[in-house]
């Protein structure tokens, strides 16, 4: 222990960061007493996707809140995970008698900041399909009113077979994309789904995204009817699937907030189910010297390594 200018003891407190993926709700997330300050990713669950030449579903709601005061959480604090909302079910009758549109995400939440799930995938009926980013057809993003926005919308559709694609979660969320054109049977060929947000940067030390590259909560892709690819649309980066025809659509991704792709009609075949959703949590590192330090004393510190903030 050094001794300061006006001969009481002088400590140097210096605490590494830690960096925490949280998958799964976790009731109690252990936070050090240590810790002042924190960085957090809040990533909902992606909505389901509708079925039979239906929309894809938007991304989950995605928000990164920086260095806030984390001292009111010391102890432990809870975490949830929100999951993907499920798919339309596979068809067996009149349109009329089935519901063909998916359903939301579910709400992630964690030190008190929560993200909006997804907007469902709907049928191109006008059924409200608003999330954290929207939904395929009529599905507004950033259903939560926040700043920066937590999503961005689904596309517009041309016509009631549904067919747009859903929108990307987070601040960078980019809006799913309209039906492109036709196919050789005349049918609207399916849009894409927007790109959610990459914030790996932020998060070193942890991976999270598809083939790890930072990206979460893309939107589903919209499908053509009864079209081959490349007439379904494909989802966006961050765990979007793709417009499957024929087949189920795909799922978005799991721990992405991904939005679901649909189905592109047929005899069979069902929406896909929405991905879940994902916490970063970085606990900032911490550097504090107390009392009153003599230029000596703090180059010997910086020589030893014993000055600064840590990594």
């Amino acid at each position: 222990m050094a001794i300061g200018l006006i001969g009481t003891p002088a400590t140097v407190t210096r605490v590494s960061s830690s960096t925490t993926k949280v998958t799964s709700t976790t009731p109690s997330f252990p936070v050090s007493p240590s810790y002042l300050t924190a960085t957090v990713m809040v990533v909902a669950g992606g909505g389901g996707a509708g079925m039979n030449h239906a929309c894809g579903a938007g991304g989950g709601g995605a928000r990164l809140i920086e260095n806030f005061d984390v001292t009111p959480f010391h102890g432990t604090t809870p975490i949830t995970i929100g999951g993907g909302g499920s798919g339309a079910p596979t068809a067996g009758g009149p349109p009329n008698g089935i519901t063909f549109t998916g359903v939301k995400g579910s709400n992630s939440s964690a030190f008190g900041y929560t993200a909006t799930g997804g907007g469902r995938g709907a049928y191109g009926d006008g059924t409200p399909a608003d999330g954290g980013a929207g939904g395929g057809g009529v599905g507004d993003g950033n259903e939560g009113g926040y700043s920066p926005p937590e999503g961005a919308d689904g596309g517009a559709d041309a016509k009631t077979w549904g067919n747009a694609g859903g929108g990307g979660g987070g601040e960078s969320g980019q809006n799913g994309d309209p039906p492109s054109g036709t196919d050789s049977i005349g049918s609207v060929i399916g849009g894409d789904g927007g790109d959610g947000t990459n914030y790996g940067p932020y998060f070193p030390g942890i991976t999270f995204g598809p083939s790890n590259n930072g990206y979460v909560a893309g939107g589903g892709g919209g499908s053509g009817h009864q079209t081959p690819q490349p007439g379904q649309g494909t989802g966006g980066n961050g765990g979007g699937g793709d417009a499957v025809y024929p087949g189920n659509g795909q799922n978005g991704e799991t721990n992405t907030g991904g939005g679901a792709g649909s189905n592109g009609s047929g005899p069979t075949g069902s929406g896909g189910s929405g991905g879940s959703g994902l916490v970063a949590v970085k606990l900032n590192p911490v550097f504090a010297a107390s009392n009153v330090w003599s230029l000596k004393k703090v180059f010997q510190e910086i020589k030893a390594n014993n000055w600064g903030l840590p990594s």
